[in-house]
């Protein structure tokens, strides 16, 4: 079976299998959505705030250009004295408020080639299915036969 794009026919096996690869090129393309010049650095938490309030942040304790500074964490609740990770913005000068690093990569590999693989199949496979069932011939009951 082809397919007619435009004046030129494709075998449909041959659409199925690029729509697959461009699926999981776009699905698995590496990428880093940190945003640009951010550092991660330890926290130590020296005020801890009631999650109740508008203005629920703790206080930590980071080192920001070589000098400790006290800065807001997006975040509340923590015990006094914890440590964790947490990522600076660029340029952190006046009021900072600090996030918690992530403890994982930011955006998801897939399993690398193999999942790469896999997506390819399964969508060929799903393209497959879909154009059997589109072409399949319908069924005839008895009566119509007679």
């Amino acid at each position: 079976m082809a397919v007619r794009l435009g004046s030129v026919q494709v075998p449909a096996a041959a659409v199925v299998g690029f729509v697959a690869v461009v699926i999981a090129l776009v699905v698995f393309l590496p990428g880093d959505d940190a945003a640009e010049g951010t550092t991660t650095t330890a926290a130590t938490v020296v005020e801890s705030a009631s999650c109740g309030g508008a203005d629920a942040y703790d206080k930590v304790r980071v080192e920001i250009g070589g000098q400790p500074r006290d800065v807001r964490f997006d975040g509340c609740g923590h015990s006094v004295g914890e440590v964790f990770d947490v990522t600076v913005p660029p340029g952190a000068d006046g009021d900072v408020m600090v996030g918690r690093a992530m403890s994982g990569p930011v955006r998801s590999q897939g399993g690398g080639p193999l999942g790469i693989l896999l997506t390819c199949l399964s969508a060929a496979a799903g393209g497959f299915y879909a154009h059997l069932l589109r072409t399949r011939p319908q069924a005839t009951s008895a009566a119509d036969a007679v």
